[in-house]
């Protein structure tokens, strides 16, 4: 999703008639006429059959009209009145479709004359609009994704390509089906974009390297992450680092093979911090963590929205509210 920093604004894009189609040559019949100068606009995320105004024509002849209309968007109107609505298939999104294009034609029973229009949709405050239920997701993923329990970011971080694994360290075949197990639950939330997790043969074909050892084994591998972990109760770490915001490297550690700590230091390497869902709800990303801990449903709909083709990396806390807000009201 593009950036939401700009003020509501309505830019209103006046109508202009197409010549008429004459399908009779009735001497004395009078054309019917739309009425000059038409505008038409109304608020993203209007629901279905929220009315976006009437279109207006005239005939001299006082001959009743008929009105049709052609879009690509699913919009219907009212055949006598001329009124426009939403149909139950249009998504009124202004980052994505600022306006909606439309032909009207108006029938008075000899004469068709047809009128190009353009709908402008108002750009809006998705928060402001948010139910508190939705804005304690939006809440929730501010603290994850902005590390809110720890040292707060300024913007979110994310991978912006395929992460491709490699296993190193003391590999079994269970322990590969923990991995592509975990992977597997990972995979099924990135249903709204292109992101992936795989697991990769070779060191070489990699941007993501997680190594399953005692701590002491990281000392050689990885002497920057040994200085963190040293002396720390850590059963686990995760570093990544990319261009900017958009993350294209991890380096991972794991001590023990359960599928609740796989899940917790991939979720650091992705771009989520620690959670403060713990005393109850067990969270996964809760700093200290047991196998019964697991993924919470509203931690799932965050990880499908910030790995969404419309999250950008660098996204920022104040642009925040309303990019989670509108894919939120667009789901």
């Amino acid at each position: 999703m593009k950036k939401i920093i700009i003020p509501i604004f309505s830019l209103l894009i006046f109508s202009c008639s197409k010549d008429s189609t004459n399908e009779s040559n009735d001497i004395g019949n009078n054309n019917p006429e739309f009425t000059a100068n038409q505008s038409f606009s109304i608020e993203e995320h209007s629901a279905f059959e929220s009315s976006i105004g009437t279109i207006k024509a005239i005939d001299k002849d006082n001959d009743a009209l008929t009105y049709t209309i052609q879009s690509e968007a699913d919009l219907i109107i009212n055949e006598n009145t001329g009124e426009i609505t939403i149909g139950e298939n249009t998504i009124l999104d202004f980052e994505t479709t600022p306006s909606i294009s439309a032909t009207i034609s108006v029938f008075d029973g000899t004469t068709i004359v047809d009128e190009d229009i353009t709908i402008t949709l108002e750009n809006i405050e998705e928060y402001a609009v948010l139910t508190a239920e939705q804005k304690e997701l939006v809440d929730y993923f501010r603290y994850l994704t902005l590390w809110e329990d720890s040292n707060t970011l300024s913007a979110i971080q994310k991978w912006g390509a395929p992460m491709k694994i490699f296993l190193d360290g003391t590999i079994s075949s269970d322990y590969r089906a923990t991995v592509q197990s975990v992977l597997d639950q990972y995979n099924t939330l990135f249903n709204l974009g292109e992101f992936s997790i795989t697991i990769v043969d070779t060191k070489a074909e990699s941007n993501a390297h997680l190594y399953y050892g005692e701590a002491q084994e990281i000392e050689a591998l990885w002497p920057d992450m040994y200085e963190i972990i040293e002396g720390k109760a850590y059963h686990g770490y995760a570093i990544s680092s990319g261009t900017g915001l958009a993350l294209n490297n991890s380096r991972i550690w794991i001590s023990s093979p359960i599928e609740t700590l796989l899940k917790h230091e991939i979720g650091h390497s992705l771009g989520l911090g620690h959670s403060n869902k713990c005393d109850e709800e067990k969270s996964f990303l809760c700093s200290t963590i047991s196998p019964n801990n697991d993924f919470l449903d509203v931690e799932k709909e965050i990880i499908r929205f910030l790995y969404h083709e419309d999250m950008v990396p660098g996204t920022t806390a104040e642009e925040l509210n309303n990019a989670v807000g509108n894919l939120i009201l667009l789901r």
